[in-house]
């Protein structure tokens, strides 16, 4: 079997890659970027570099369709929001070259709509943020006056924490709706953002396999460190048994009819203890390699949904296991208060720990250091050259 993983700068991306290579697939990884983790893993056979999907999205489209012409594969894993939205948009044409675990565009961007996604979580009596939809300044301007602080102003369809800004007055709200966080694309395709109620307590990811509305698999585990520390992308995790949160998720997938991969989040209201939907990621969730390790392996099983039709339902994984992806951790050791000590913690063996590292496949790990320390020095080398030059300008004698 073959199988094209992309988005190789993601560390889910190198997840998947490693995983379906210990099963002993043979695995490609593609990228816009020569430096993506995934394309040094022992397990990438093959290295693919594409158009940015990001700024050249039809040339992307273009790229992919005459690559896998040329080159039989027999399923594509699409691990960013980019690439999935670009896959699910010409369905139809990428399905005639390879197999693919994605839903119609039309059902993508229902569920990408954080405010619709509320509505239908209300509507089965699930609970969920207060969320407003201003359509203009002035609405904006009102509605200000009448909510608490602290609100939330983000993207009707986003991803991650990107575009997420947290208002502590009315002026913030209003500043935030009339300044966009984040330039319009295909992602972030709606300049209007929402406004939510703020709600405080940790997030708990449901991560799922559905194959036309049916649940296929889930683990759910609880983000007990996030980077930024406000709220984004898992740091560390702890495993959990949530039957509830389950049954939520599958309610809300069932109702929406989704196919594929993908998160659902929720937060425990710790004012309340009430359980909240927050939003459905459509794509393969950050705890990717969290879920492996507990036993549920969704790289393997959307391949084999992709390629079979359809695969026995996986439930049982492994509660209480507790994980840590090594290089965020420590950025956040550095980044906050009181370093010496957690810099200490961070550096004490913690017996029965997972990490993303691994000593078998050491390279990724070294280029993601490596890209680390070059790109800042780049940007100020750049910085100093044009500092330079601008001053040389202006000593510049006149011409005669």
């Amino acid at each position: 079997m073959k199988v094209l993983v992309t988005d190789a700068y993601e560390r889910k991306s190198l997840a998947a890659l490693r995983h379906l290579g210990e099963r002993g697939v043979w695995t490609a990884a593609g990228g816009a970027k020569r430096w993506g983790q995934a394309l040094f893993s022992k397990h990438c056979r093959e290295r693919v570099l594409y158009p940015n999907p990001v700024q050249e999205p039809e040339a992307f489209v273009a790229f992919m369709l005459e690559y896998l012409a040329e080159n039989r594969f027999d399923c594509v894993l699409p691990m960013s929001c980019y690439t999935t939205i670009l896959f699910a948009r010409h369905k139809d044409d990428f399905s005639r070259l390879t197999n693919l675990a994605v839903p119609d565009h039309a059902l993508l961007q229902r569920v990408r709509d954080k405010a619709e996604i509320v509505k239908v979580a209300r509507g089965l009596g699930i609970g969920a943020p207060r969320t407003w939809q201003p359509a203009d300044e002035d609405e904006a301007r009102d509605l200000a006056g009448r909510i608490s602080y602290p609100s939330v102003v983000k993207y009707r369809r986003g991803t991650g924490s990107m575009g997420i800004r947290y208002a502590h007055s009315p002026r913030e709200l209003v500043d935030y709706y009339r300044t966009p966080a984040h330039d319009t694309d295909i992602v972030f395709d709606d300049p209007r953002p929402i406004v939510q109620e703020y709600i405080p307590g940790r997030v708990t990811d449901v991560s799922f396999l559905c194959n036309r509305g049916r649940p296929r698999a889930a683990e759910v585990h609880t983000r007990t460190m996030t980077w930024p520390p406000s709220g984004g992308w898992g740091v560390t995790y702890l495993t959990v048994d949530a039957p509830d949160l389950k049954a939520k998720a599958f309610r809300l997938l069932e109702e929406v009819g989704w196919h594929g991969p993908g998160l659902v989040e929720f937060k425990v209201d710790s004012r309340t203890g009430e359980e909240k939907l927050m939003e459905i990621n459509t794509r393969f969730g950050g705890g990717l390699d969290v879920s492996r390790e507990a036993g549920v392996d969704f790289a393997w099983l959307t391949v084999k949904m992709a390629v079979e039709g359809d695969v026995e339902p996986v439930w049982d994984y492994r509660v209480g296991m507790r994980y840590r992806f090594l290089g965020s951790q420590l950025k956040c050791v550095l980044a906050g208060g009181n370093r010496l000590q957690k810099f200490l913690e961070y550096v004490t063996p913690q017996r029965g720990v997972r990490h993303e590292l691994r000593l078998s496949d050491p390279l990724p790990h070294l280029a993601n250091v490596a890209a680390a320390l070059y790109l800042p020095l780049r940007a100020a080398a750049g910085r100093f050259i044009d500092g330079a030059q601008r001053a040389a300008g202006r000593k510049a004698p006149p011409e005669r």
